[in-house]
């Protein structure tokens, strides 16, 4: 993860700029943020994962932290893009 915005999903549910999500949903993610699932015969990114969710769905990602492996739990909510406060 390189930014985290303020006001995010991500930034509500914990996850920090320089974690790595290592599993999202159950689909374990390669280095480059990809994975295979059993609807397609390609590698999907995360965010084809993401793009599948729907509000209210629980989500469960592990990441790793500074080596240290933490599992955040949480319930997919759309946030409308212009609560996000971008920083430029």
């Amino acid at each position: 993860v390189n930014t985290v915005f303020p006001d995010s999903l991500f930034a509500k549910v914990g996850v920090l700029a320089g974690d790595m999500i290592y599993e999202f949903n159950g689909f374990r993610l390669d280095g480059s943020g990809h994975t295979m699932v059993p609807w397609t015969i390609d590698r999907v990114s995360i965010h084809d994962l993401v793009s599948r969710l729907t509000p209210g769905q629980k989500v469960e990602m592990v990441v790793y932290r500074n080596g240290i492996k933490k599992n955040l739990d949480f319930l997919f909510e759309v946030i409308d893009p212009m609560r996000i406060h971008w920083l430029y």
